[in-house]
């Protein structure tokens, strides 16, 4: 006797596709659930990269820098931050890049600091208060520069 031909698909092909279809969903849930709380997950990356910067600076303590005005710029820049809604992303976005760049060695150095806390006041202006003063220039008075 003879087999009469299969019709359809194998059972190895359709559990295959199952499968794939099964993973093609989970899939389609996470983009949407980060698409649902991506504020949350933006201001969850900001706050992890401030806090790393934040214990990179009081690891190494360097003297030229004052750690509790940056703790409090950072600490002030993630207040606002966690209080936006909804976030600005072109401005987070070249915040974070800007951070991110600082970091690229894995080293947080004082040359460094500056330019983060530019960043910081790049995205909310209001944060100009929590640098440090200006080094003052003294001016030399014309009449100490001239000779008798």
């Amino acid at each position: 006797m003879e087999n009469a031909p299969r019709k359809g698909m194998s059972k190895g092909c359709l559990v295959t596709l199952i499968v794939v279809g099964g993973i093609i969903v989970l899939v389609l849930i996470g983009l949407g659930v980060c698409w649902i709380y991506k504020d949350d997950l933006a201001k969850m990356g900001a706050n992890t990269l401030v806090n790393s910067l934040k214990a990179e600076l009081a690891q190494h303590d360097y003297a030229d820098v004052d750690t509790v005005q940056f703790n409090t710029m950072a600490d002030a820049f993630m207040e606002r931050l966690d209080e936006e809604e909804p976030l600005d992303y072109e401005a987070y976005m070249l915040f974070f890049s800007s951070v991110q760049q600082v970091m690229e060695d894995k080293t947080f150095s004082v040359d460094e600091v500056p330019i983060v806390q530019e960043a910081f006041v790049q995205y909310y202006p209001e944060l100009r208060e929590f640098l440090p003063p200006e080094p003052e220039e003294t001016e030399l008075e014309e009449d100490s520069l001239t000779t008798d």
